[in-house]
């Protein structure tokens, strides 16, 4: 071992193991990057498919937008009604009569849809509700939300009406008032 140990040896012997060791190294970065690039193309690709395929998302985004935006917990408002008047009529919509004491109201993005948004209370129960111009839905949908809402999806000729509300008579009720009273313009 001894003498082994004491063969000559150039001396620019350990740059070169260096630099053969960081080439190395950097062409299995290289390889590693190249396969992580692949297999996010893969991914994007195969999760815009399952998006394209999963058809009409639109209940599961209301009932997100309940939990991510609860003004049906906030103080009554005395504006709401007159907010609520003006943002339907921004959207093309008439809310003719029937449609309650409104207690709070804006105008919403629902996952790129604008919806007027808006929250009527009847005895200490509130029901939120949305009003959708433009969307189609091919039939009522029932929901629930996290917070133990029902909800209630209604397609109209115009528009979809949304409702939640934590007692079923009163989403029902409030889902036919506003099935009757509201009248779409928007196209």
């Amino acid at each position: 071992l001894e003498a082994a140990l004491r063969v000559p040896v150039r001396k620019d012997l350990a740059a070169n193991v260096v630099f053969e060791r960081s080439m190395c190294s950097r062409r299995g970065f290289k390889i590693l990057a190249m396969a992580a690039g692949v297999v996010l193309t893969v991914a994007a690709t195969f999760g815009v498919t399952l998006l394209s395929l999963g058809g009409d998302e639109l209940p599961q985004q209301f009932t997100a937008h309940m939990a991510h935006d609860p003004i049906h917990m906030r103080a009554a408002d005395a504006n709401a009604g007159a907010e609520l008047q003006q943002v339907a009529s921004d959207l093309g919509i008439d809310l003719g009569q029937g449609v309650g004491q409104v207690v709070a109201a804006r105008r919403c993005d629902v996952d790129g849809h604008q919806a007027a948004h808006f929250v009527i209370e009847e005895s200490g129960v509130r029901a939120t509700a949305f009003l959708v111009p433009n969307e189609t839905l091919s039939q009522n949908e029932w929901m629930e939300s996290a917070d133990g809402q029902h909800g209630m999806l209604i397609p109209t000729q115009g528009g979809v009406i949304a409702v939640f509300c934590p007692e079923r008579q009163m989403l029902v009720r409030v889902g036919e008032q506003l099935q009757t009273s509201v009248k779409w313009s928007a196209s």
